[in-house]
């Protein structure tokens, strides 16, 4: 359940992530909204914090809207934006959007332009707070807590990083993001409850999953080098 880390209200949430400086929910505490990110890197992500979100791309599939006065106006704006798109190139197709994400991204960013968002000034290194347009100010989910698809399933970035993520997101399916991939993704990974008993006496093909030595080789030797073999190339 996220709702402690994400309404922040005492320290026991501050450190319901795990307790890593990157992952405090009192970085997050004066978001107005708070995006996650399809960025590569948890670890960076608790490094560098939210300088490193803003040069990526915000991801909507995972969002938290605090009922503040600029919360609420920028989500009643976007909803707006979204459903009745103004005429012009800022929000409309074809010289912008065609999704709700892609809308939030513009919106988001100051002049609409890229990168558009920063760190207001004087913020610590891995705080989770950028400048965004208007007077909203945005927070950056930290990756590790909240993520993507690369980095659950293919970097497994939560047992390298010892945290227990709140929410997946099941991107990065390389299809065409259908609702049976997903299903799937979660399903390969023990996450996937939703289907029904299999029927007594069903058959199922069994195949052999031994590591071929050349892969085994190129492990050993990310290893030697201290790199992870997450993602070694063969």
């Amino acid at each position: 359940d996220p709702s402690p880390f994400l309404l922040c209200r005492d320290a026991a949430s501050d450190a319901a992530g795990g307790g890593a400086a990157g992952a405090r929910c009192s970085a997050l505490r004066e978001a107005d909204v708070a995006v996650s990110s399809d960025n590569m890197s948890p670890g960076e992500d608790l490094r560098i914090g939210a300088a490193y979100a803003a040069g990526g791309t915000l991801n909507t599939g995972l969002l938290f809207v605090r009922p503040t006065a600029a919360g609420t106006a920028f989500a009643t704006r976007w909803h707006e934006t979204v459903s009745s798109p103004p005429p012009g190139k800022r929000f409309a197709p074809p010289g912008c959007c065609t999704s709700d994400q892609q809308v939030f991204g513009r919106m988001v960013r100051v002049g609409g332009g890229y990168p558009g968002l920063a760190p207001p000034a004087g913020a610590p290194t891995g705080g989770r707070l950028l400048r965004a347009d208007g007077n909203l100010t945005l927070g950056s989910l930290p990756l590790a807590l909240f993520m993507n698809g690369h980095s659950y399933f293919v970097q497994r970035a939560h047992e390298r990083l010892g945290v227990a993520p709140f929410a997946v997101h099941a991107t990065y399916t390389l299809d065409t993001h259908e609702g049976g991939a997903k299903a799937q993704r979660f399903r390969e990974a023990g996450l996937w409850r939703a289907d029904p008993p299999p029927p007594q006496g069903e058959r199922f093909l069994a195949y052999n999953f031994s590591e071929p030595p050349e892969v085994a080789a190129r492990r050993a030797e990310y290893a030697r080098r201290g790199l992870s073999a997450a993602n070694v190339d063969v």
